[in-house]
């Protein structure tokens, strides 16, 4: 994958055009039969007989309309869902989180929307948005509402009109739970490439969530560019498990699509404590991959279980060290594979870490220089796209990952990265996480940085100390902010204002301008000496503690 010695000059945009979609209606899936493996779910196959049978009988209960927000956790239900809409020409709507105000954003975006969730989920968090009472009122005063459909269930059918009238959280989708009893024959089916599919979010770590909407032949040739990357073989189709969810770009691509697209199995859970990632990777046949990220996979690496081997382990949304990549590959007796994309873009390139730092796009992307932006475009991008990170070319599907800008700070006159900043944190024996905040003081953008660590057995003095040997003094983050856990999202990234409001809660704890018992528990713990005696564990999305099985 090394690229040749001789490098060519960087082609400019004038030099790049998008490339059209092929021509005609583009399949579903990669799969052969329609007996053939499609998922898998709590161990048990599913074929794609009973998903296109499932996929049915959901679009025909579907309400007329334009779109659906698809909230399902189960990623089996999840792409149901999806597939369903397709067939009824609804635009699938993918929220980044469900917490209130995101579906209260969405009931006023989309005022003709259904929302489709799984049965477990939670009828407070998921159920109907009223402006009754003040902290659920919309901005412009008026109502929003998200009618709820419930996936899956076992009772009667129900239509549009039933709906809009039944309680929240008892709308179920059909007579039969989806997963089970397929009846009759049914065809894998195909779609114009032009048509719209979803609408994405972006993760808000560089402010508010931007929508983004994927066509049909977008999707198709990423997950076609990707199979094509990894070398999948579909003479062995590849169970693929993720362990993030669904409505995120990558696990959108990587994990639902790429096993579809590719003739391989998803799979319907997405575990994230290691104990139940192995557990779940155990119950899949060989080939098998793991989609996971960095935050998850220092857990899996930390974790005193032994995994069963992988074929593939991916990893995706920030860079991983190359310590890590070897590690992950003894651990897994796996090939280590990092994406590099945006929501803005979907996947551009890849890298076997352990043997390259080069990362080289994927079949028919190219990369363009624009002054000191760098864009990404043919193949399944398309028309030049702007990436958000400093990228140094070698050549047009060659380049060297620098950084995004945004991580570039100045410190008492001195340039640094935050990135780098934080990855010094993290080779620190003893810390598990680390962040770090640049925040201007409003003098000449001079940055001052505060550090957020989950690091329970460590001081501040310890970690400063460790970090005078790796950091030049002005770049040691001051404070150094101790947490149970970062707020990061189902990716692994953090928002920025999610840090913000940290700091923030911790300098008005710090100062007494609010009592103790109003520091949201067990998040942020002030003014650290000693090194904390909780016992080690692993702290979820929702914030509970949890120790790994034994």
């Amino acid at each position: 994958m090394r690229p040749s010695s001789s490098i060519p000059t960087p082609p400019t945009a004038s030099t790049v055009s998008a490339r059209p979609y092929a021509s005609g209606p583009l399949p579903l899936l990669g799969h052969r039969s329609t007996q053939a493996l499609f998922a898998w779910r709590a161990g048990r196959p599913i074929t794609v007989a009973q998903f296109l049978a499932d996929v049915d009988r959901l679009a025909k209960l579907l309400p007329d309309a334009t779109h659906l927000v698809n909230a399902c956790a189960d990623a089996y239900d999840f792409t149901v869902g999806l597939v369903a809409a397709m067939l009824r020409r609804q635009v699938s709507v993918l929220p980044h989180n469900t917490v209130r105000q995101t579906l209260r954003d969405l009931a006023s975006d989309y005022p003709d929307a259904t929302m489709l969730c799984g049965a477990d989920a939670a009828t407070g968090t998921f159920g109907r948005l009223r402006a009754g009472a003040a902290d659920d009122a919309p901005a412009n005063g008026q109502p929003a509402t998200l009618p709820t459909l419930r996936c899956p269930a076992g009772h009667a059918p129900i239509d549009s009109a039933s709906i809009d009238s039944a309680p929240i959280g008892d709308a179920p989708i059909g007579d039969a739970p989806i997963g089970q009893a397929a009846t009759g024959p049914h065809a894998i089916p195909s779609f114009d490439p032009d048509q719209l599919v979803a609408i994405l979010f972006t993760s808000g770590s560089t402010g508010r969530p931007q929508a983004l909407p994927r066509r049909w032949g977008t999707i198709a040739l990423s997950a076609q560019a990707e199979a094509e990357r990894l070398a999948l073989d579909p003479e062995r189709p590849c169970a693929v498990l993720g362990t993030g969810p669904a409505q995120h770009s990558y696990n959108f691509e990587s994990a639902i699509w790429l096993p579809m697209r590719a003739g391989g199995q998803l799979v319907a859970e997405h575990p994230f404590y290691p104990a139940d990632v192995f557990e779940h990777l155990a119950r899949l046949p060989m080939p098998r991959m793991l989609v996971t990220t960095p935050v998850p996979l220092r857990a899996m690496l930390g974790s005193t279980l032994t995994p069963p081997p992988a074929t593939i382990v991916m990893s995706a949304t920030a860079p991983l060290p190359v310590d890590l990549a070897h590690a992950a590959e003894r651990l897994f007796d796996a090939t280590l594979v990092e994406i590099y994309g945006s929501t803005e873009t979907g996947q551009v390139a890849s890298r076997c870490t352990t043997r390259t730092d080069v990362w080289q796009t994927l079949p028919g992307v190219r990369l363009i220089q624009r002054g000191e932006t760098t864009l990404a475009a043919e193949g399944h991008v398309g028309a030049p796209t702007a990436l958000s990170d400093r990228i140094a070319l070698i050549d047009a599907e060659h380049f060297h990952l620098l950084g995004r800008h945004a991580d570039l700070v100045k410190v008492a006159g001195k340039r640094g990265s935050l990135r780098a900043i934080e990855q010094h944190l993290l080779d620190l024996p003893g810390v598990r996480d680390a962040a770090v905040l640049a925040g201007d003081d409003g003098h000449d953008a001079v940055a001052r940085l505060t550090g957020f660590v989950v690091a329970p057995s460590l001081t501040a003095a310890q970690i400063t100390r460790r970090l005078r040997d790796r950091l030049d003094p002005a770049f040691i983050p001051r404070p150094l902010i101790f947490v149970d856990e970062l707020p990061r999202d189902g990716n692994g990234k953090l928002p920025r204002q999610r840090l913000v409001d940290l700091a923030r809660q911790w300098a008005d704890a710090r100062s007494g301008r609010v009592g103790q018992n109003h520091v949201e528990p067990g998040r942020v713990r002030p003014g650290r000496d000693r090194p904390s005696r909780d016992r080690p564990g692993l702290v979820g999305p929702g914030g509970t503690r949890r120790e790994g099985k034994r």
